[in-house]
């Protein structure tokens, strides 16, 4: 610790060593036991004749909790510096070895009228933790090994030190050292807002399941697990979900954003996109009344279509989704199961274009069955005709 007078100096460039006989006489005007001694460029400081300087000041405002107790001057001191609480006086007076002196008369300059500005404080500044550190983190297996910078933060407690990454990483570590019991007590946390890529997360949750485990090692020592089975399955989950999103975006060639787009709409479509994609297949969920716009090529009767109890209903269709922010146009296979036709209108201004309503055939209510491919020339290579759509479409498992 150390004290920081702001405001308080003027400029001098002067290097006069003061008299010993000015010191002397400046030194009469002091309470017994103190006097006054040059310390830097022709400003001089009280100090004891003999001893320690010990210093006082009333009404400091210093944030202590209430479980913690100082009792001395070090303690105060080595608070401060856990803390990093920076102390103004509020008052112009300072007790010195018992003596109250105005800070006015504390730092002079016996060769200038005025040391102190109008308004100057006195200050009690911790000396600061220090530049930030590298920390180097690896899996066991040796896969992983990533480097982060921690810096030391503030934290209210004689025994204790708290450590926290300040990389602009989706993982975030922070650890606080027991210096009592000599121990370290990490806590690892995923903030996907700051993710610019899939790998990026994908790599973070499998350090963090690493960490769960007691697989990971902090320059060379290997932590012990830490058994939350909750926290466990729940970044396991988040690992699967985002190694498919990964899966989707190499079958596509594109490279998603994770903070783009909703969430939920996000996650729906690639369940979707995953399904065709990589696995080649067919899905289906459920679906209410729909409605769409075909066209004929041939003819049909009306009657009997409405007529009609359960059927299926297939179509293709262009359409263009966006997910994690990158636009991906479709061509897309689509059915409509356990379906009866409720209305059959005419598109106005569409030749032999028609608007089919539907809903359930029963209280199985309708399901939509549907397959994925980039372009129409990837359909035309799986397919040979409709019949083999349907087919598929008809077999699909629910998402």
């Amino acid at each position: 610790m150390f004290a920081n007078f702001k405001k308080a100096f003027k400029k001098d460039e002067s290097d006069t060593k003061i008299p010993k006989a000015i010191l002397d006489a400046m030194s009469d005007s002091l309470p017994s036991g103190l006097k006054y001694t040059q310390m830097d460029k022709g400003y001089c400081a009280i100090i004891p004749e003999k001893g320690e300087l010990k210093f006082k000041f009333e009404n400091l405002k210093i944030k202590i909790p209430k479980n913690i107790k100082l009792t001395t001057a070090e303690e105060l001191t080595e608070f401060l510096y856990r803390t990093q609480q920076v102390v103004e006086t509020e008052t112009d007076v300072v007790t010195i070895n018992d003596h109250k002196i105005k800070l006015s008369d504390f730092v002079k300059h016996p060769f200038k009228e005025k040391t102190f500005e109008k308004g100057s404080k006195f200050s009690i500044q911790p000396e600061s933790f220090g530049e930030p550190f590298p920390l180097k983190v690896e899996h066991e297996n040796g896969q992983i090994a990533k480097e982060f910078l921690i810096e030391r933060k503030p934290l209210a407690d004689m025994h204790k030190s708290l450590f926290k990454s300040i990389n602009e990483d989706v993982l975030e570590i922070t650890y606080t050292l027991d210096e009592q019991h000599h121990n370290l007590k990490f806590n690892v946390n995923v903030d996907l807002q700051k993710a610019k890529t899939v790998l990026e997360i994908i790599e973070a949750f499998n350090i963090y399941i690493a960490f769960i485990e007691g697989k990971i090692k902090i320059e060379g020592l290997l932590l012990n697990p830490v058994p939350i089975e909750k926290e466990r399955v729940a970044a396991g989950a988040a690992l699967d979900y985002w190694q498919t999103v990964q899966a989707v975006a190499e079958k596509l060639d594109v490279q998603f954003k994770p903070d783009e787009g909703e969430g939920a709409v996000n996650a729906e479509w690639i369940a979707k996109l995953y399904r065709s994609f990589v696995e080649k297949k067919a899905y289906k969920q459920r679906s209410g009344t729909a409605s769409f716009i075909t066209g004929s090529k041939g003819d049909w009767d009306e009657k009997k279509l409405l007529e009609k109890d359960a059927m299926a209903l297939q179509y293709t269709l262009n359409e263009g989704i966006k997910v994690y922010g990158v636009d991906i146009p479709l061509y897309s296979a689509v059915a409509l199961l356990n379906c009866k036709v409720e209305s059959v209108i005419p598109v106005e201004g569409l030749d032999r274009k028609y608007e089919f309503k539907v809903i359930p055939a029963d209280e199985k209510g309708i399901y939509q069955a549907a397959r994925h491919f980039s372009t129409k020339e990837a359909f035309d290579e799986v397919f040979k005709n409709m019949g083999e759509v349907l087919e598929e479409l008809s077999k699909a498992e629910e998402i």
